[in-house]
């Protein structure tokens, strides 16, 4: 009997000891978690906020240069319908 006691004992310990080891891994892997979402979250401010002077930027130069820039939206639109152009002509050609 008294084997079976201290058997029990030492189950009841590992058994402890186990719970307890998996408390500090899921502990581990929330602080981990938080970590990373607190980083993404900081991340996507930055972004934001980089974002929102860029607009800021082009708004400022459209409002010093409107033909200049009334001209580079008309140029690009230009090439952009001669390379569209090209491209179809030149698959209808192949295909």
């Amino acid at each position: 009997m008294k084997n079976i006691a201290v058997v029990g004992e030492q189950l009841k310990t590992e058994i402890s000891d186990t719970f307890e080891k998996a408390k500090e891994v899921s502990d581990k892997i929330r602080d981990r978690v938080d970590t990373t979402y607190r980083s993404i979250g900081k991340g996507i401010k930055r972004a934001k906020t980089a974002a929102e002077d860029a607009v800021d930027d082009a708004r400022d130069e459209i409002k010093k240069h409107p033909l200049t820039t009334v001209a580079v939206i008309g140029a690009s639109a230009f090439a952009l319908g001669l390379m569209t152009g090209w491209l179809i002509t030149r698959s209808k050609r192949n295909g």
